[in-house]
């Protein structure tokens, strides 16, 4: 927020703050973005759309995690929501997760959660947290 106080001028209220171009934007970080104060994922979406095609799960999960390591990631959860089928699409979670009695559901959701589970073990390994990043 304080980079929209020293741009902003004449706001009186919060929402002048998360007005740009006439639209109020939900948050001061869209705000931040849309006035180009801070970057956006477009590099990183390319980039992992370009890897997706290439890339299996285990390589596109540690490509997420290097980038929230060393971004920067203007928005992890976006990045993820729109990736995630991607990250966790690989021929180790069916074995890995047939194998676990522990889960509740062999569906969809079960590849997901475990695919995070999986960034999130990633990420501890390097000393961070996911709740750090989401």
């Amino acid at each position: 927020m304080r980079l929209l106080l020293t741009t902003v001028r004449g706001a009186t209220s919060f929402e002048d703050l998360r007005t740009v171009h006439g639209e109020l934007l939900p948050t001061f970080h869209a705000a931040c973005v849309a006035l180009g104060l801070l970057e956006d994922d477009r590099e990183w979406i390319a980039c992992f759309e370009d890897a997706a095609v290439f890339a299996g799960g285990r390589q596109l999960r540690t490509l997420f995690v290097t980038a929230l390591l060393y971004g920067p990631v203007a928005d992890p959860l976006a990045l993820w929501t729109r990736f995630r089928d991607h990250i966790c699409d690989d021929h180790d979670l069916p074995r890995v997760l047939s194998r676990r009695t522990d889960l509740p559901s062999r569906e969809l959701d079960a590849y997901l959660d475990y695919g995070l589970f999986l960034v999130t073990c990633l990420l501890t390994e390097q000393g961070k947290s996911a709740a750090e990043d989401f």
